[in-house]
């Protein structure tokens, strides 16, 4: 039996701001002046992990332009470790 770990893989619809490394997360939000987010390892709920989300969309949203840049590298450099081949990233704009 094959692994899957080998196979090609596929974000089919990946949140750029779901997806930062939260070393990244910490980083820009305090190279903006704003109070870095608790990283818990894990959410025990999608309540939880909201918070962290809109921080990420406001510092890729209302940040410099490099604050997305950067998010979408670095997602798309996970991606491909993950195995995936392609990927369809999306942006919150709201």
């Amino acid at each position: 039996m094959r692994s899957l770990a080998g196979l090609p893989k596929a974000h089919l619809h990946v949140h750029l701001e779901g997806a930062m490394r939260p070393a990244t997360l910490a980083e820009l939000a305090d190279e903006h002046g704003d109070q870095p987010p608790v990283l818990p390892g894990d959410f025990a709920s999608f309540e939880d992990f909201m918070p962290l989300y809109r921080v990420a969309a406001r510092l890729v949203r209302e940040g410099p332009r490099e604050n997305l840049l950067r998010s979408v590298r670095e997602v798309v450099e996970d991606a491909a470790a993950d195995g995936a081949v392609w990927i369809e990233p999306h942006v919150n704009r709201s």
